[in-house]
C-alpha cells in the first residue's frame, strides 16, 4: 500500500532546487483583503477580495456588480469590448510591468447563464503559463473579477533560438530523460514556447520554456518544460490523477456485498455490418432495418468505450436464428472471472455517471465525444506476473483501472473496475478538466479531487468514498468529518480536496433536509457542476459557488440560498470574507481612569443578513486579577445595535483582561473579540501611567533600533524586519497603527517578496538601550498585530534583558498530532505588561521582539507600532503566577530565563486560556469554554 500510494503521489518531478512551480500548489495561503481603494471609490463599499498564489499576487474580487450593456450577454463583440475596458481603466488590479495591451483574449463563452471574457498574460509574445484575467457578467453585471498575474519587471527577452530538427530533438530526449530512467519509453511531441515562473522564497523567475507533451502507450501522458535557452529540464508534469482505495463489483449494485442485478446496456453498439451500427436505447432496445448472418454487440456506443488488458474492446455475436427469434441477451461474465466482468461493471458505470451529469449539466461539447476506459491495466514492478498497484486515474484523455493487486504478498486491493464509486469518481475528473472555462477557472488536483469524490456521493448518497476498495470493505475516504482550510490542506491532493469536498457534502445533507432527497440534490449537483466552470483553487470555491447560485447579478445581497451556502463552507474554513456574518464593533479599553463609579463598556453589535443571522445575548467576560478568576456581565440594549455594560470598581494598578461575545442563535456559533483563540482578550491598565519612553516610529532615522539575523542562511530576505507601511498582505494589516510607518517583519518592499517571513530562520528587532536605574516599576506597552504558525513549530517571542516575558500559544503532542493553534491577531491589539522584574532600577534595558521559524508554513509575523515604556503612578496589584493551578496550554519558557522574572504576564496568559469561553468568529462550535475549544483544536 505504502508502494502504491507513493507511486500514485508522485505528480511534479521538480528539476530546480530551491524552487516552487505554478503547476504545483501544495500549501499556498490565502487571506481576505480590502479591494483596492480606488477600486472601491469607483464602484462602492460592496465589494470583496481574496489574494492568493505563490506571492500573494492573485486576486479575486466579487459584490455587488458593475452594471454594463445588456447586450454583452449574447453578443460576445459586445463583451470583449466591455473587458477590454475595463483592464485599461483597472490598471492598478495587475503587478509591476503587466500592461493591458499584453493580454490576450482567448475565452469569450456563455455558460451557465454566465458570461465569461477571460485574457492570457504573454510578454514579448510569448504565453505566461497560469497567468489569466477574467469578468464574468451575469445578468448584466460585472460580479466577479480575476486577475492571476506574475509581475514582468524581470521578465526575460526574447530567446531568438532557431529550434533546428537536432535542436529540438535534444529538448525532446530532455523532457522524455525522467520517464526513460523508469523503463518507460514516451512518444515526445514538442508543442508552444511559454514563459514558465519558478517561485522561490525570495523572488519569482520566468524562464522561456518548450512544452513537451510525451505519451506512453497504456501508461499515460506527461508534460515536460524544457528551459529552452539551458536545455534544462524545468518541471515534469503528470497528467494522471490517481486514487487510493480498494473494492470490488462482481456484477453488483456497487461493491460484492451488495446486491447483484440485472440493468439495461443502454448507448451500447450492435453492429450487422461493417455499415450498419446502431445504438440501444434507455432500456437496452435495438432494431435493424435489415441485417445479415450475425449481430455482433459491443462494449462500445457513441459515447463510453471500454478497452480490455489486449486494448481491443470485447464483443458478443449473435447468430441470425438468435436475433431474428428476439431472443434477449444476457451478457454476463462466468464466476470467477474477473477480466471479463470488470468490462462489463466499467462500461455499465461509465454510462450510468455520465446519464447523470447530462442531465443537469448539457451544454458541454465533451458530452458528444466518445470517452475511452482503459480496463484490467497492469502495473507489475517487480516482474513476478501480478499487478502492484492500487489504484486508478484519469490521464486528461482517459480513464483508466487496474485489476486487483498482489500488495505486500497478498491481495490487498481489487480491480478498480469493478467499484461503481470509482468509475464515478474518475469520470468527475474527466467532467471538471472539460468544464473550466479556459483563463478563468484552472484545473487544480485539489478541486479536482473533491469535486470527483462529491459527485460520487451524488449517485451513491453515501460520504465514503470506494467502500470495498480494498478486500477488507473500508473504503478510501469520508466527506462527513470536518477538514478545514487552510490547517488541513497537505501536499497530497486527495487530502486537501476533502475541503471542499466535505463543504459540498455538509451542504448536500443541508438542503435534503429542508428541500427533501431528490430535490435537495439536484440543487446541490446543479450548484457544483457549473461552480466547476470558474473554481481555480480550495479558496476561490466559495466565490465560485455563489456565482453558480446567484440569480441577479449583484452578489453582495446575497443569493437564493446564501444562508445554507455559508454554513457549509464557514465550517471548513472557506468563507474568507466575514463582511455579512454577524458583527461586533468595539474601541478595545487601553488606560482606565480609576473612579467611583462602574466601568462603562460599550460596543456595536450588527447582523450583516438578519436571514442568516440572529442575535443573541451579548456578555463582557474579564478578570481583575491576571487570569486567575473570571467574572460575567451580560450587555444591556440601549438600542437595536449599541450595547452597553458596567463593571465593577477597580483598584489603581489592576491589570484588566476582557473580551466581548455574542451568541448567534441560529447556528449556535460564539463571535468574539478580539477574534484571536490563541489570545482571546484585550489588556487595560487602570491607574495613571507616566511616560518614560515612547516612538510610534516615524522619524526621518531608525532612532537607535537595530534587527539581526540571530539563526540560519544568510540569504536575502533572511532578516527580514523593515520599517515601513504594512501593505495587507500575507495576514498583515493595511497600514500602521499611527501614521504611516511600523516594524515588521518583510512589508514587501518589491512584487517579489510575499510579505510572510521565511522558513528556518531566527531573527530580531532590538530596541535601543534604556537606562531605568531611576524607575521603580515598569510597563512595556505597544500595538501588535501578529500572525504566527502554532507555537509548536513557530516561536514568536518578546524578551526583556534576556528573559522571555511573552510567547505564543503552543499546543502538545507530537510531529504527526494537529497543531493548529495559530496566533492570527485581526486588529492592532494593545500589548501591556508589568515588566518591573526585568527592568525597573536597571541601567541598560532592551527590549528584543524575536521570530523563530522550521520548514513548513509561514504566516506574516511581527508588525509592531507606538512603543511605549510607562511607570505606574500606583504600585501594581500583585497577579498570580502558579503555574500548577493553571489547567489551560503549558507554554515553554525560553532556558534560562528567571521564572520568578515572569510577573504576572505568564499566569495572565495561562488562567485566560484556560478558564474563558471563546471561539474563533463564525466558528461552527457550539457556545464552549476556551479550554475545551482549544483541546479540540489540537487534537486532545
Amino acid at each position: 500500500v505504502a508502494r502504491a500510494a507513493a507511486y500514485g503521489a508522485e505528480k511534479i518531478e521538480k528539476a530546480v532546487p530551491g524552487a516552487e512551480y505554478l503547476i504545483d500548489k501544495s500549501r499556498l495561503g490565502a487571506l481576505s483583503a480590502a479591494p483596492p481603494k480606488s477600486f472601491a471609490e469607483l464602484h462602492g463599499g460592496g465589494w470583496s477580495q481574496v489574494l492568493s498564489g505563490p506571492a500573494g499576487q492573485y486576486r479575486l474580487l466579487w459584490g455587488q456588480g458593475i452594471a454594463v450593456d445588456p447586450a454583452a450577454m449574447t453578443d460576445e463583440a459586445v463583451a470583449a469590448k466591455i473587458a477590454a475596458a475595463f483592464w485599461r481603466s483597472h490598471e492598478d488590479l495587475l503587478p509591476t510591468g503587466v500592461d493591458p495591451r499584453d493580454l490576450r483574449l482567448e475565452t469569450n463563452v456563455l455558460r451557465g447563464g454566465v458570461r465569461y471574457v477571460a485574457h492570457s498574460q504573454t510578454a514579448k509574445g510569448m504565453r505566461v503559463l497560469g497567468a489569466a484575467n477574467f469578468i464574468a457578467i451575469a445578468h448584466g453585471r460585472i460580479v466577479v473579477v480575476g486577475a492571476r498575474n506574475f509581475p514582468m519587471n524581470r521578465a526575460p527577452a526574447a530567446l531568438l533560438v532557431r529550434l533546428s530538427p537536432a535542436r529540438l530533438k535534444r529538448v525532446e530526449d530532455v523532457a522524455g530523460a525522467p520517464l526513460l530512467a523508469r523503463g518507460i519509453e514516451p512518444v515526445a511531441e514538442a508543442g508552444q514556447t511559454v514563459l514558465f515562473p519558478l517561485v522561490f522564497p525570495d523572488r519569482i523567475e520566468t524562464r522561456v520554456a518548450r512544452e513537451v507533451a510525451l505519451e506512453a502507450t497504456g501508461q499515460g501522458r506527461w508534460t515536460a518544460y524544457v528551459d529552452v535557452g539551458g536545455e534544462e529540464l524545468l518541471a515534469l508534469r503528470d497528467h494522471r490523477v490517481f486514487v487510493e482505495g480498494t473494492v470490488t463489483l462482481r456484477h453488483h449494485e456497487r461493491h460484492p456485498e451488495s446486491e447483484i442485478i440485472d440493468s439495461p446496456a443502454k448507448d451500447m453498439f450492435v453492429q450487422t455490418h461493417p455499415r450498419k451500427v446502431v445504438s440501444t436505447d434507455e432500456v437496452g432496445f435495438f432494431a435493424f432495418d435489415e441485417y445479415e448472418e450475425q449481430v455482433t454487440v459491443m462494449l462500445a456506443g457513441s459515447y463510453v468505450r471500454v478497452l480490455g488488458r489486449s486494448g481491443d474492446v470485447m464483443k458478443k455475436t449473435l447468430p441470425e436464428e438468435s436475433f431474428a427469434q428476439g431472443v434477449s441477451v444476457m451478457w454476463e461474465a462466468a464466476d470467477g472471472d474477473e477480466e471479463i466482468q470488470a468490462q462489463i461493471d466499467a462500461f455499465q458505470s461509465a454510462t450510468r455517471v455520465r446519464g447523470h451529469v447530462v442531465r443537469l449539466v448539457d451544454d458541454l461539447p465533451w458530452f458528444k465525444e466518445q470517452l475511452t476506459v482503459k480496463v484490467n491495466q497492469d502495473f507489475d514492478l517487480d516482474g513476478n506476473g501480478t499487478n502492484d498497484i492500487c489504484n486508478a486515474f484519469f490521464d486528461g484523455r482517459t480513464i483508466n483501472f487496474l485489476p486487483s493487486g498482489s500488495v505486500g504478498g497478498g491481495y490487498a486491493c481489487n480491480n478498480t473496475a469493478m467499484i461503481s464509486d470509482i468509475i464515478y469518481h474518475e469520470y468527475g475528473h474527466a467532467v471538471h478538466l472539460n468544464s473550466v472555462v479556459p483563463y478563468v477557472g484552472e484545473f487544480d488536483e485539489a478541486v479536482s479531487e473533491g469535486f470527483a469524490d462529491s459527485l460520487a456521493t451524488s449517485i451513491t448518497g453515501d460520504s465514503v468514498i470506494g467502500r470495498y476498495f480494498l478486500t477488507n470493505g473500508s473504503g478510501i475516504r469520508d466527506l462527513e468529518p470536518d477538514k478545514r482550510w487552510p490547517e488541513d490542506q497537505g501536499y497530497d491532493p486527495h487530502q486537501t480536496g476533502l475541503i471542499l469536498g466535505g463543504a459540498l457534502w455538509d451542504l448536500r445533507t443541508i438542503m435534503r433536509e429542508k428541500m427533501g432527497v431528490e430535490q435537495g440534490d439536484d440543487l446541490v449537483d446543479h450548484l457544483f457542476f457549473n461552480m466547476m466552470r470558474h473554481t481555480s483553487d480550495i479558496p476561490s470555491s466559495f466565490t465560485g459557488i455563489l456565482l453558480a447560485d446567484d440569480d441577479n447579478g449583484d452578489l453582495a445581497d446575497g443569493t437564493p440560498h446564501f444562508c445554507d451556502i455559508y454554513d457549509a463552507f464557514s465550517a471548513h474554513g472557506l468563507v474568507l470574507d466575514t463582511s455579512g456574518q454577524l458583527n461586533i464593533e468595539h474601541e478595545a479599553l487601553t488606560t482606565i481612569e480609576p473612579a467611583q463609579a462602574p466601568l462603562k463598556i460599550s460596543a456595536r453589535v450588527q447582523v450583516g443578513d438578519s436571514e442568516c443571522f440572529e442575535r443573541g445575548e451579548a456578555r463582557v467576560i474579564y478578570s481583575v486579577d491576571g487570569g486567575g478568576s473570571w467574572k460575567e456581565v451580560v450587555m444591556s440594549a440601549a438600542d437595536e445595535e449599541s450595547y452597553t455594560a458596567e463593571l465593577e470598581e477597580m483598584a489603581p494598578g489592576t491589570s484588566l483582561l476582557y473580551r466581548l461575545e455574542v451568541d448567534e442563535n441560529r447556528s449556535e456559533r460564539l463571535i468574539t473579540v478580539p477574534a484571536n483563540p490563541a489570545e482571546p482578550f484585550y489588556r487595560a491598565y487602570v491607574g495613571q501611567l507616566e511616560e518614560i519612553y515612547f516612538t510610534d516610529f516615524e522619524g526621518e532615522d531608525d532612532e537607535g533600533w537595530s534587527h539581526e539575523l540571530v539563526e540560519g542562511d544568510d540569504r536575502e530576505g533572511a532578516d527580514d524586519w523593515m520599517r515601513g507601511s504594512p501593505k495587507a498582505k500575507g495576514g498583515d494589516p493595511e497600514g500602521a497603527f499611527s501614521g504611516e510607518r511600523a516594524w515588521g517583519n518583510d512589508l514587501t518592499p518589491e512584487d517579489r517578496w510575499d510579505a510572510k517571513y521565511q522558513p528556518n530562520i531566527t531573527s530580531a528587532l532590538v530596541s535601543p538601550k534604556f537606562d531605568l536605574t531611576e524607575h521603580e516599576t515598569v510597563r512595556l506597552r505597544f500595538r501588535r498585530w501578529l500572525t504566527v504558525e502554532d507555537g509548536y513549530f513557530d516561536k514568536a517571542r518578546v524578551v526583556v534583558n534576556g528573559a522571555t516575558v511573552w510567547h505564543n500559544a503552543a499546543t502538545e503532542g507530537k510531529d504527526a498530532d494537529p497543531h493548529t493553534l495559530h496566533h492570527v491577531d485581526q486588529e492592532w491589539v494593545l500589548f501591556d505588561l508589568d515588566i518591573t522584574a526585568q527592568a525597573a532600577g536597571k541601567e541598560e534595558v532592551t527590549v528584543r521582539f524575536e521570530l523563530e521559524s522550521d520548514g513548513g508554513m509561514q504566516m506574516g509575523g511581527w508588525n509592531v507600532d507606538d512603543f511605549g515604556l510607562y511607570t505606574a503612578a500606583a504600585p501594581p496589584v500583585e497577579e498570580p503566577s502558579d503555574p500548577d493551578t493553571d489547567e489551560g496550554i503549558e507554554l515553554d519558557t525560553d532556558e534560562g530565563a528567571d521564572e520568578n522574572e515572569m510577573g504576572g504576564q505568564e499566569a495572565e496568559f495561562k488562567a485566560a486560556t484556560a478558564g474563558c469561553g471563546c471561539s474563533a468568529p463564525a466558528s461552527t462550535s457550539r457556545p464552549t469554554g476556551l479550554l475545551e475549544l482549544v483541546t479540540t483544536l489540537a487534537g486532545f
